[in-house]
């Protein structure tokens, strides 16, 4: 089989693209080239190519070099401006659509969403499923809901092979400083490095999330698009949820030095949900996938990532 991996340099993209080269797919990764290829990546035969999604000829030309099976388009930003976040979700992928629509029509493809769609859902209408309204109260949840209309309107319109999927909050080894856990594992190895004071800068530790490991996160695109049913949609969680809190105490009991917690207002979200649970039994009972990594493992592995990077 042949996929495409949009993103591959990204958190997502790495991951899958390892899974794949590890059953002996032909996987072609391309990348906008802000990010090095991670080194992991570079021990597999993965063909890579920069791409410009925001371009239709430039998105045009990639599909017709990579003719793929499947498309795994992990391409997306998170920090950004809202025009930047609109065209990086929505308009790219409404290119990279029309690009399959008129050269691959019998790709299947999958179209990642997030748990932000759903944005702040009461906790008696939790675990939240696929049906759940969209409400999102963030820049980014508008993007990915935009995204995920364009998602759907073109498997409505044109009968496309396209699944896509409400992933929850992931965690694992590739994941940028700048989300959780990344940051408190960064912050642990300079403490453990002597490098900076033992003290842990945390925001809310009161929320709640559904969190899921990177890795299985990719098992779940690749069971969605070789088992899923096209035009559904599917929750990609955990089903059970951990607060910040918890998080800290368990990287805590595995770092080599113990630390102060501090409560830094800089780091405290204006808009933060407080709890957030997921619905996973339709891509359990349609595609037969269950979480294998634990959190414990996933915080450790993140840990010692960090260790070997600092």
């Amino acid at each position: 089989m042949r996929a495409l991996i949009t993103g591959v340099t990204g958190f997502a993209g790495r991951a899958m693209a390892l899974l794949l080269a590890s059953r002996g797919w032909n996987v072609i990764g391309s990348h906008g080239g802000h990010h090095p290829l991670p080194a992991g990546l570079c021990r597999h035969d993965i063909s890579t190519m920069t791409h410009k999604l925001s371009d239709p000829t430039h998105t045009m030309s990639l599909l017709r070099d990579a003719r793929p099976d499947y498309i795994f388009h992990l391409a997306g930003r998170t920090g950004a401006d809202f025009a930047a976040l609109l065209g990086s979700h929505a308009g790219a992928t409404a290119n990279l659509l029309e690009a399959a629509r008129q050269l691959c029509a019998d790709a299947v493809i999958v179209i990642p969403g997030s748990s932000a769609q759903f944005g702040d859902v009461p906790q008696d209408r939790q675990p939240i499923t696929e049906e759940a309204e969209y409400q999102p109260s963030t820049l980014y949840g508008i993007a990915k809901t935009a995204e995920a209309w364009t998602a759907a309107h073109y498997q409505r319109l044109y009968s496309m092979r396209i699944i896509r999927t409400h992933t929850f909050n992931c965690i694992g080894p590739g994941q940028r400083p700048q989300f959780v856990p990344a940051t408190f594992a960064r912050q642990i190895v300079a403490i453990e490095r002597g490098t900076a004071a033992p003290i842990l800068l945390v925001g809310n530790l009161e929320s709640r999330r559904d969190m899921i490991d990177i890795r299985d996160v990719a098992s779940a695109y690749l069971l969605v698009a070789t088992r899923g049913r096209p035009g559904r949609s599917y929750n990609i969680c955990s089903g059970q949820t951990h607060s910040i809190g918890a998080l800290v105490e368990r990287l805590r009991a595995i770092a080599r030095v113990d630390f102060e917690i501090r409560r830094d207002p800089g780091r405290v979200q204006s808009i933060d949900i407080p709890v957030q649970r997921g619905d996973p039994s339709r891509l359990q009972q349609d595609t037969g996938w269950h979480p294998t990594v634990p959190l414990d493992q996933s915080l450790a592995d993140v840990l010692e990532e960090w260790r070997a990077a600092i």
